[in-house]
């Protein structure tokens, strides 16, 4: 992605691939897909990198396109996307305002980056009305608050465009149970969600091996001393209850 005769984003091959998967769904001339994709795999695979960029593409691509990032609370959000977004507009001809936690495109797009952790933060999100929600970290937050924003994720039936709600994340925390049986597993009851329809969900894996920008063996230092579990989380991508 070249902004300016600058690259603004070069993804790697396994993003590049996440990305063209994620486009197929979101793009109506593209084709079609699952509504709720669930992103995961071990740290370091550049996740939020990745879909922040992708969410970027979007609101340049089709003026007045909106979408949502939320993260369980603030200083997580800041330090994964907020502290970037500024500059990152500045190159895109837009701007950021801090206070309102809203990226204004030149084109009339709307970026809105928000917590998610009590239910009054819930409330706040869910007037939104935007066509792609990212919830990065999303396996820590819980599956209520994720599901009741999800219909927020709404457009009218003529835009080019269709709605996606992202969850992001490794696979461990206290509602990674839940995401994976809808994502993954698929075995959520009629009765347990009369609603639900597993052709709806599907998941992506993206992993530190697929970033080759990071020195894995360097990186891998930092997990000393770490729980199992997380180990076996963020390192090996695996799936653990909290």
């Amino acid at each position: 992605m070249l902004v300016g005769g600058k690259v603004f984003f070069d993804p790697t091959a396994r993003q590049h691939e996440v990305i063209d998967i994620l486009k197929q769904r979101l793009i109506k001339a593209c084709g079609d897909g699952p509504t709720n994709i669930f992103v995961h795999g071990n740290r370091g695979g550049g996740k939020s990198w990745m879909i922040r960029k992708f969410a970027h593409a979007m609101a340049t691509t089709f003026p007045g396109f909106k979408y949502g990032i939320i993260r369980r609370n603030l200083p997580d959000l800041r330090k994964n996307h907020i502290i970037y977004v500024g500059r990152e507009m500045e190159q895109l001809g837009g701007s950021y305002q801090k206070q309102e936690g809203i990226a204004y495109y030149d084109n009339g797009s709307l970026g809105f980056f928000a917590q998610c952790d009590e239910d009054s933060d819930v409330d706040k999100i869910v007037g939104a009305e935007v066509a792609l929600l990212i919830a990065d970290e999303a396996p820590t937050m819980k599956l209520d608050h994720l599901r009741l924003i999800a219909p927020s994720v709404r457009v009218d039936k003529s835009a080019p465009y269709r709605t996606m709600n992202l969850l992001l994340g490794n696979p461990i925390g206290e509602s990674i149970e839940e995401i994976w049986r809808y994502h993954v597993d698929k075995d959520i009851t009629e009765e347990e969600d009369p609603e639900y329809d597993p052709n709806d969900f599907g998941h992506l894996e993206i992993h530190l091996q697929d970033n080759p920008h990071l020195d894995e063996k360097e990186y891998r230092k930092q997990f000393a001393g770490l729980p199992a579990h997380y180990r076996m989380a963020w390192i090996h991508g695996m799936r653990m209850d909290e």
